[in-house]
């Protein structure tokens, strides 16, 4: 970890701005284009490599800017603390859980370029009139502005990421616990478990320049209309790893964010849960709100009208907005894998999508709010209108994945929110026993893991996480999941055929139709990806910090590689 002294942004404007250029100039903190090759790793410090960045060619478009003293609304206002608490926490994991130079990290990661995720944060604020307080002690980033109340995120170690302060807050509202691995050092312990001979230099089946024009593609800057910023890619092929490459400044020891592949983490330890006879997928979530005899409405204010509608259902938004006698719960008959396929059918907002008109950056855009808001994020999935009915329509929505990991988990098996048990629980039934000792997950600062996308760990690990789906559940010689779990639970939706048990599916074909259709893939934001190929017999792990232009090629060429 660095020193303890304290890093602050006394002074705004040109001054932090020189001092990232300053750093951006020298030989430190770049990402690069340079490669390590198969099998092997930069050997240095993570966000130490030096070499040109390709970030210095997409300057900001200053015409989206809302500059920080002058705000024309009290909205406007509170999008911009809006953006500071994003990032606050973005900053917070860059440093602490990650371990990167900040003012690399706010060039190379959080600075709004329209090719990578934060792109969207362009008109929330500039860098330049931001103080930035890191406190190397307390491990806490406060983000400050002119009119804006300061916003803080606190990391909390121990195995445990990064969490907003709600708003006049100093701590959390949960007892933070130890929850780091128990494994010995991976340098210690066999493949898979650990990393002595992982990998596999000389297997028969392999055309290893087949794979490096694989790698090529995947860290190409040039040829591709974005730059596809590859930091980090492991091919697994017959139980051992044949191939990995990391862009310069990154090795196997990188924790990457890996966004939305953490839904298919929550739904895997929902399945921990499976295997040990606690639920099964088809019986009622057991969200206790749901399923309890008060009518009076819940904490986000659910209103006691009868229906509106003589559709049981009702156009959106009046339909089941009711809790009474005559009128039980309908939410009550959403099933696990429900939660699972993204059918629960529960009111959610997402602005992105065009059915809805709702204003991104604030509480009324659900899912995503619930990545920054500071709010109970377990709290603000349950207590919701539904939709739809239960199994009938495909929703890509935050609440499904939130709501696995938290509320079907603890009342499965009887926890409390925010125990040790529960913060324990996805370390000791499923990090720990596929040798993934770097994955972390945020907790929002009330104890529910934030499992929709606040997710961290080395590509080497996330592999791991494929590896794990690909032997059936099985992983050194310990039965993790059901043996029947990818058969029967990643599968094709009622709704959706390309989605099921918080996995995109390749059954149609349609965006790699030169993969098999039994491939699928845990997915998140700028196209971290987790891609198991159970007819292949591979796994292949992606982070970068852009969208990939090629899965197809990719796949196929590795695919390819493999059948030589």
């Amino acid at each position: 970890m660095p020193g303890n002294d304290r890093h602050k942004g006394v002074q705004r404007g040109l001054n932090i701005s020189r001092r990232m250029a300053l750093k951006l100039g020298s030989a430190t903190g770049l990402m690069a284009l340079a490669p390590s090759t198969v099998g092997g790793s930069t050997g240095s410090e993570p966000g130490t490599g030096s070499a040109q960045s390709y970030y210095d060619d997409w300057p900001i478009d200053d015409g989206m800017l809302i500059p920080g003293p002058e705000f024309e609304s009290e909205w406007q206002r509170r999008r911009y603390e809006y953006g500071l608490q994003w990032h606050a926490k973005q900053l917070a994991n860059g440093v602490f859980v990650v371990g990167r130079d900040p003012d690399e990290y706010i060039r190379n990661d959080l600075t709004g370029f329209e090719f990578n995720a934060n792109w969207h944060l362009n008109h929330l604020h500039r860098w330049e009139d931001i103080d930035i307080d890191i406190d190397y002690d307390a491990e806490r980033v406060t983000l400050s502005a002119d009119g804006v109340t300061p916003r803080t995120a606190v990391h909390h170690g121990g195995g445990l990421g990064v969490s907003i302060l709600p708003r006049g807050e100093d701590d959390v509202f949960f007892d933070p616990v130890d929850v780091s691995t128990a494994l010995p050092p991976a340098d210690e312990m066999e493949w898979p478990m650990g990393d002595i001979d992982a990998i596999e230099e000389d297997h028969p089946d392999v055309d290893y320049g087949t794979l490096e024009h694989a790698f090529d593609a995947l860290f190409d800057n040039e040829s591709y209309e974005d730059p596809q910023l590859t930091r980090g890619v492991v091919v697994i092929y017959d139980g051992k790893i044949v191939g990995e490459r990391y862009a310069e400044g990154f090795d196997q020891d990188t924790r990457h964010i890996g966004w939305s592949m953490g839904k298919s983490i929550a739904s895997t330890v929902v399945g921990t849960a499976v295997k040990d006879g606690h639920i099964n997928v088809d019986d009622p979530a057991p969200v206790d709100l749901w399923h309890t005899d008060d009518r009076s409405p819940g904490p986000r204010g659910l209103t006691k009208d009868p229906p509106t509608s003589e559709d049981p259902w009702g156009p959106p938004h009046v339909g089941n907005n009711y809790y009474n006698d005559e009128y039980p719960d309908p939410r009550s008959d959403i099933r696990v894998r429900d939660l699972l396929d993204m059918t629960s059918g529960l009111e959610f907002n997402r602005s992105a999508e065009e059915e809805d008109e709702t204003p991104a950056w604030g509480p009324a855009d659900d899912h995503i709010y619930v990545y920054y808001g500071a709010v109970d994020a377990a709290e603000w999935s349950r207590d919701n209108h539904l939709r739809h009915a239960p199994g009938t329509v495909f929703q890509y929505r935050n609440s499904n994945p939130i709501l696995s990991a938290n509320d079907v988990v603890r009342g499965a098996i009887g926890l409390e929110q925010g125990s040790k048990e529960h913060l324990c629980y996805p370390r000791n039934k499923l990090f720990d026993k596929i040798g993934a000792r770097s994955l972390v997950v945020d907790p929002d600062p009330y104890g529910n893991f934030l499992m929709q996308g606040h997710d961290w760990a080395t590509t080497r690990d996330f592999a791991r996480f494929g590896l794990l789906h690909l032997q059936d559940g099985q992983f050194a010689g310990e039965q993790v999941l059901p043996p029947w779990w990818t058969d029967e639970v990643i599968q094709p939706s009622a709704a959706e055929d390309g989605y099921g048990g918080l996995w995109w599916l390749n059954t149609n074909q349609e965006s790699q139709e030169d993969v098999p259709a039994d491939a699928y893939w845990a997915s998140g934001v700028s196209d971290q990806r987790i891609h198991v190929i159970p007819s292949e017999d591979l796994v292949i792990a992606r982070n970068g910090h852009t969208d990939v232009a090629d899965w197809n090629y990719v796949n196929s060429t590795i695919i390819d590689a493999v059948n030589s």
